[in-house]
C-alpha cells in the first residue's frame, strides 16, 4: 500500500461546516506504511459519530480565505464540540493556486489570536512554521494534542494567514482532528478529597462513580487511584475500574517521603491523608493495584500526558518528575495500560510510567498483564551501585538497590512504540536494579523509519514556558535495556527496527530461553550488545546465554558487539535457530562494533548454525537458505483470561 496523507481520508468537499471521514480499514500487511491514527486507538468505543464523541475524526474544509496585500486574516478552522475536552489535530492542509516564489506564511492558534488567552501553537521558529512553494500545497501529517482548559482560554483551533505578496493572497484550508476520550468529556481538575477518617480498609475501589463515606456522613469520591490510597491498609488491594486517570501517585515504606511537597505543583507526592498520622501513606508491606485489562474496549488507562500537566492546580506532573507510579516500597500491579508517562521535554532523563527506587529493605515489584505505550520508559530503576567499591548487590548502596523485578506477560509498544524522550536514549524499560525476571512478554518495536512526512507530537503547549515542538518520532529505542547483576528472559517476542533488540552494557549474568528475536530490515544498526559501555564496573562479566532461542534476520550488516574479552554470545544450545528473512540481510558479531568483519571468538555456535560470509567479512545466508517471513505480531500478553484486544497493533 502506498503512502498516504490522512487528509486523503476523506473525500468531502462541502465548503464548511462538520464533515466525518468514512471509515479508514487499518488493516496492514508487512511493509504497508499507511498512518496510524493514534487517536482512534484511546477513544474507546461506541458513539454514534457525534462531534466531540471520541470516536470519530472530524473533517473541516475553509474555502478562500482572502488576507490582502501585508496584512494578516485569522479564520475559525474548527469549533469544538465542548469547551474543556482535549482536541487532536490529525492533518492540516492549505492550498492555493501554484505560486513562483513562497509568499505566504501560516501559524496555528488554539483560540482566537487577537485574544491575550490564546495560544500560539505553531509560529514562524518552528517546525510547522512555512511559505507555501511552487506546489501550492502545505500538508501538515502530525498528530497534536491541545490541552486548554476553559478557565484558560477557547481550544478552537485559528489558522493565521500573514500574506507577503504584493498581490491577495487567497488560501484554502482542510483539518481533520478528533475530541478525546472518554466520548468528549471534560479534563478532571485536581481537587484535594476531604479527608478519609474511616477505618483503613484491605480493599479499595477506584473509578469514576467510586466514593467512600466518613463516620459523619461526609462522602469521598474515589475518582483517581492517588484519591483512594488515604484508605487503603498497609498490604490491601485497590481496585481501578475501566476508564483514564491522569494523576500520578507514589507509594512508599518511608514515613518521610510521604511528607514530600512536589514544589512544581505544590501538592504531596503521595497520595496518603495529610489529617492523619503519616503511618496511613507508610506502606511498608507493599499494596496490590487491579486494573480491568490493557487493549480490551473498557481498558485501565494511567494516562502520564508526556509527563506535564495543564496548570499548577491541575497537576498531572510525574512524580518527582519521575514515574506516573513512583515507588519505594513492594507492589504488585496488574490489568493497567501505563500511556505517555514522560517524553515531553525531549530530554530521556528517566521519566517512566513506573518509577522505584530507595526501598529501604528488600522487596519485588512484580508487574504483570499490563502495557506500555508512548512513554519515555515503560519501567525504570536507577542502578543498584553508588561507587566502584561496591562489587556486588550485597554492598550495594545505590538507589536501585533492595529492587528485585518480575514483569510477566506484558507488552511495550504494541499501539505506539515507547522512546519518547526522541533522542534515543528512552526505551521500552530501563532497568538497572540487581535481578530481574522477564517473562512471556511482546516488545513489539521503534518501526524506524515512519511513513514520509510523519511527525508525532511530543509536547503540551499550554503551561507557561513549556511550549512544544514536533520532533520525528523515537528510532533507536531499545527493547530491554539491562545493566543488572543478574537477568533472566523466558519466553519473550522481542522486534526492533533500528534500536537494539537486547543492551547489556555493563556486562552482568544473563539467560535467554525460548526467545524470538526479530530484526526488521532497515539500516545497518548495533542489534545486540554486551559489555559496550561498562559505565558501572562491578557487574559480573558472563556470556550471555542463549537456550531455544530463535533469530530471524532481516537487517543489512545488523551488529552484535562483544566487547568483553573471554566472553561471547553463547548460541551452543542445540535448540537455537537462525532463520534469513532476505538476500541482502548479513550478520556482524565481533569486538569492535565495526560494520564488517566478523569476529568467530565473540559467538559461540551449535552445529546446526552455519554461515556463509561476503566481501566484507559480514556473515551472510548460507547457500541454499530458504528464506522466510519474519513471523507476524502477536496478540497481547497482556489480556486478561477470557479478554480479546479490541484494536490491532501498530504494525502486525
Amino acid at each position: 500500500m502506498a503512502d498516504r496523507k490522512i487528509s486523503s481520508f476523506t473525500t468531502v468537499q462541502t465548503p464548511t461546516g462538520n464533515m466525518f471521514v468514512p471509515a479508514v480499514d487499518l488493516t496492514r500487511a508487512t511493509g504497508d506504511q499507511n498512518i496510524k491514527l493514534p487517536a482512534l486507538s484511546l477513544a474507546g468505543s461506541g458513539g454514534g459519530g457525534t462531534p466531540g464523541s471520541g470516536v470519530t475524526p472530524t473533517t473541516n474544509h475553509i474555502f478562500n480565505i482572502s488576507t490582502p496585500v501585508a496584512a494578516t486574516t485569522d479564520t475559525e478552522i474548527y469549533t469544538p464540540a465542548l469547551t474543556t475536552t482535549d482536541i487532536e489535530i490529525l492533518s492540516l492542509t492549505i492550498s492555493s493556486p501554484a505560486l513562483g516564489a513562497p509568499v505566504y506564511n501560516f501559524e496555528l492558534w488554539a483560540g482566537d489570536p487577537s485574544s491575550a488567552n490564546s495560544t500560539n501553537l505553531y509560529d514562524n521558529q518552528d517546525a510547522t512554521g512555512v511559505l507555501v512553494g511552487a506546489d501550492g500545497e502545505w500538508t501538515a501529517s502530525l498528530t497534536r494534542t491541545l490541552y486548554v482548559p476553559a478557565a484558560v482560554g477557547s481550544n478552537a483551533i485559528y489558522l493565521r494567514v500573514i500574506n507577503q505578496d504584493v498581490n491577495p493572497a487567497v488560501v484554502n484550508a482542510q483539518i481533520v482532528v478528533i475530541e478525546w476520550p472518554g466520548h468528549g468529556v471534560a479534563m478532571p481538575v485536581y481537587v484535594t478529597p476531604p479527608p478519609y477518617v474511616g477505618a483503613l480498609l484491605n480493599d479499595v475501589f477506584v473509578g469514576p462513580t467510586r466514593t467512600l463515606t466518613n463516620p459523619d456522613g461526609t462522602v469521598i469520591p474515589i475518582t483517581e487511584p492517588r484519591y483512594g490510597l488515604c484508605a487503603l491498609a498497609d498490604g490491601g488491594t485497590m481496585h481501578v475500574d475501566p476508564g483514564m486517570y491522569y494523576l500520578p501517585f507514589g507509594v512508599s515504606g518511608n514515613p518521610a517521603n510521604n511528607a514530600h511537597i512536589n514544589a512544581q505543583d505544590n501538592f504531596p507526592d503521595y497520595g496518603y491523608n495529610p489529617n492523619r498520622n503519616q503511618s496511613v501513606g507508610n506502606f511498608v508491606a507493599g499494596i496490590t493495584i487491579v486494573g480491568s485489562g490493557t487493549y480490551t474496549s473498557t481498558p485501565t488507562i494511567f494516562n502520564g500526558r508526556g509527563g506535564y500537566g495543564l496548570q499548577a492546580t491541575h497537576p498531572f506532573r510525574l512524580i518527582q518528575g519521575k514515574g506516573y507510579l513512583y515507588i519505594n516500597s513492594p507492589i504488585t500491579i496488574s490489568g493497567v495500560r501505563f500511556y505517555y508517562c514522560g517524553g515531553n521535554d525531549q530530554n530521556s532523563d528517566g521519566e517512566a510510567g513506573i518509577y522505584a527506587e530507595l526501598f529501604p529493605t528488600a522487596g519485588q515489584v512484580h508487574i504483570h498483564h499490563c502495557g506500555f505505550d508512548m512513554n519515555e520508559n515503560g519501567i525504570f530503576t536507577p542502578h543498584w551501585q553508588s561507587s566502584s567499591s561496591e562489587a556486588s548487590p550485597a554492598q550495594g548502596t545505590g538507589p536501585g538497590n533492595n529492587i528485585t523485578m518480575l514483569i510477566e506477560d506484558c507488552d511495550f509498544g504494541y499501539l505506539l512504540p515507547n522512546g519518547y524522550g526522541g533522542d534515543g536514549y528512552s526505551h521500552d524499560h530501563y532497568l538497572e536494579n540487581p535481578f530481574v525476571t522477564v517473562n512471556n512478554c511482546n516488545f513489539y518495536g521503534d518501526l524506524s523509519p515512519w511513513p514520509s512526512g510523519t511527525q508525532m507530537r511530543v509536547a503540551n503547549t499550554v503551561v507557561s514556558g513549556e511550549a512544544g515542538s514536533i520532533v520525528n518520532p523515537p528510532t533507536s529505542g531499545n527493547c530491554l535495556k539491562l545493566r543488572v547483576w543478574q537477568a533472566t528472559v523466558n519466553n519473550c517476542w522481542v522486534r526492533n527496527q533500528s534500536g537494539k533488540l537486547v543492551d547489556m552494557p555493563d556486562g552482568g549474568s544473563f539467560t535467554y530461553t525460548d526467545c524470538t528475536f526479530s530484526t526488521l530490515s532497515g539500516s545497518a544498526s548495533l542489534a545486540l550488545g554486551y559489555g559496550t559501555e561498562m559505565v558501572y564496573s562491578n557487574e559480573q562479566m558472563v556470556s550471555p546465554k542463549f537456550v531455544g532461542c530463535k533469530w530471524y534476520l532481516s537487517r543489512p550488516s545488523a551488529v552484535w558487539w562483544m566487547n568483553v574479552a573471554g566472553c561471547a554470545f553463547d548460541l551452543t544450545d542445540a535448540g537455537n535457530e537462525i532463520f534469513w528473512t532476505n538476500s541482502s540481510a548479513s550478520l556482524v558479531v565481533n569486538r569492535t562494533n565495526a560494520g564488517f568483519g566478523s569476529d568467530g571468538t565473540a559467538i559461540s555456535l551449535n552445529g546446526t548454525i552455519t554461515f556463509a560470509t561476503d566481501a566484507l567479512g559480514n556473515y551472510t545466508a548460507p547457500a541454499g537458505t530458504t528464506f522466510v517471513p519474519n513471523p507476524a505480531a502477536p496478540p497481547p500478553a497482556s489480556l486478561l483470561s477470557g479478554q480479546t484486544a479490541s484494536q490491532p497493533p501498530l504494525n502486525p
